[in-house]
Formats: structure tokens, C-alpha cells, sequence
């Protein structure tokens, strides 16, 4: 599973350049959509973060982004979480700098955030069993996500998302009467059309790599 996770994000990560000198909008779609994925991964995202503009860095940070991304993963994998961490600051400072905003600021916003979810999992558990649950109509099950979606979104497994929301990762998460998770829209950075924009975008690219064209010679 690693390993197609590792291909997802470097995939992700590949588009992002490609459409750079394409598309800047869809460019900074894919962008964001790597960086909670990147951010999730790591458990590492938070409320503060989703609600932080970001903007299309330029070439030089994303290659340097892209890197850390790897070395996060590569860290995780060998389960060296405090050498992980150590790129996560430095990934943090790059992603504070497209934000348009005082980057300094940012910044510690984004670490004290971060900081802050390293709290007990045991109250964010509680706080997730303990909540009140969504009741059951079309207008609140169109502001959350089913664990399926989710999985999609993020790119990882339906039982990974079960198992994030049992362990109070997503602390916004609430079960259903029925004992099934639903994750609140708003907790994440893209919506539902940008994902799906996004997905369209990829497959695209991945045509054009079939083909070996030219991926500019598309209408992206």
C-alpha cells in the first residue's frame, strides 16, 4: 500500500509542474490537494491550516516542497517520526511563503496549530464519540463526507479512514446512528468539485504520457 501511496504523491507532485506553465488555476488546485495529503499523511493537518489561502509557488520552492514530501514519507517509512518532523518544519516554512500573507506569521500559526494536535488522542476520541451526531436529511449529508469519499479525496484506503476517525485524527469526524463516520466538508482545503476538476486534470495528463504528446496540445 506504501508504495502506491508513494506513486500517488509523486504523481501529484509531477502534474503540478506540468500544469505550472499551463494553467496556473488548475495548477494550484493540484497543489493544494497534494499539500493535505501531504499534511494528513503525517497527521499533521489541522482547521487552522485548511482555512490559510494558498497560492502557486514558483518553480524552485515546489521542487524543494516536493522533496521534503518525499522525505517525510521516506522518514515515516522507516519509522524515524522525529526525523520526519524535522522536515515537516522545513515543509512548513516553504508552504507559510505562498500564502500572500506575513510568512513569519503564518508560520507559527501553522506550528502552533500543529503543536496543539499533539494533544491526547484520548480527548479527541471522546470528543468525536461524545458529539452530537448529524441527523439524517439531504441538507446535512451534502456538508460531509462518507469514509469512502474521503478515502478517494485523500488517496488512501476506506479502512485507513475508518481507522483515522476511530483514533480521533479527524477530530471534526461524527458517527452516524448506524455507526458509520462522516467527515465535515469544510474540514479539508479543495471542495468537491475542485477534487473532481483536479481528478480530470490528472487523467488527462496521464492520457497525453500514454500517448507521449505534448500535454500543452490539451484544452486543460
Amino acid at each position: 500500500m506504501g508504495n502506491v501511496i508513494d506513486r500517488e504523491h509523486e504523481k501529484l507532485w509531477e502534474s503540478i509542474e506540468t500544469l505550472a506553465n499551463i494553467d496556473e488555476e488548475q495548477a494550484t488546485i493540484v497543489f493544494k490537494l497534494a499539500v493535505e495529503r501531504s499534511l494528513r499523511e503525517i497527521d499533521s493537518f489541522t482547521p487552522t491550516i485548511s482555512a490559510i489561502p494558498l497560492s502557486l509557488p514558483d518553480h524552485e520552492t515546489l521542487l524543494k516542497m516536493k522533496q521534503l514530501d518525499r522525505n517525510i514519507r521516506r522518514a515515516l517509512n522507516d519509522r524515524k517520526r522525529e526525523q520526519a518532523y524535522e522536515f515537516l518544519l522545513d515543509y512548513i516554512d516553504l508552504l507559510s511563503q505562498a500564502t500572500g500573507e506575513n510568512p513569519e506569521h503564518v508560520k507559527r500559526k501553522m506550528i502552533s496549530s500543529v503543536l496543539a494536535k499533539r494533544s491526547p488522542r484520548r480527548a479527541a476520541h471522546l470528543t468525536a464519540r461524545h458529539s452530537p451526531k448529524p441527523r439524517k436529511n439531504t441538507d446535512t449529508e451534502s456538508l460531509f463526507y462518507s469514509t469512502t469519499e474521503a478515502a478517494r479525496k485523500l488517496g488512501l484506503s476506506d479502512q485507513t479512514i475508518r481507522r483515522m476517525c476511530e483514533k480521533g485524527k479527524f477530530s471534526e469526524a461524527r458517527q452516524t446512528e448506524g455507526g458509520h463516520w462522516r467527515i465535515p466538508k469544510a474540514a479539508f482545503i479543495t471542495t468537491a468539485e475542485q477534487d473532481e476538476r483536479a481528478n480530470q486534470i490528472l487523467e488527462k495528463i496521464d492520457a497525453k504520457n500514454r500517448a507521449a504528446g505534448p500535454v500543452d496540445e490539451f484544452k486543460l
